[in-house]
């Protein structure tokens, strides 16, 4: 979450009235913590391969509704915000959805990775 927090900070700081250009998630970044947890954020990428989707657990319609609208509109993005404990390899993926019509903007965790 403090990772989401501050992209919010940095990103939306110098915005100028248009959606403006997230280069931070043009790739994937990564933090790690004393605590041996690596948190890695990049857009959202639904295909694995060129047939195959990632299995998402979509657990209600307005959820599944944000994600369609969001696939082709510039001013919202899907983020994949993935949690791993680097000893263990125990990992944990979720997904969230932004929306960039103001300077402020809204966050929400919609769905989950399938494991």
């Amino acid at each position: 979450m403090i990772i989401l927090s501050q992209f919010s900070r940095d990103t939306y700081s110098h915005y100028q009235g248009k959606s403006p250009e997230i280069t931070a998630l043009k790739g994937s970044g990564g933090i790690e913590t004393n605590s041996d947890i690596v948190l890695m954020m990049s857009e959202f990428q639904p295909k694995l391969s060129k047939d195959q989707e990632k299995p998402l657990n979509i657990y209600n319609q307005n959820c599944n509704q944000l994600y369609l609208v969001s696939k082709n509109n510039e001013s919202q993005k899907i983020i994949e915000l993935s949690i791993k404990k680097n000893r263990s390899g125990t990992k944990k993926n979720l997904i969230y959805h932004f929306e960039m019509t103001t300077k402020h903007f809204k966050k929400s965790v919609i769905f989950y990775l399938i494991q």
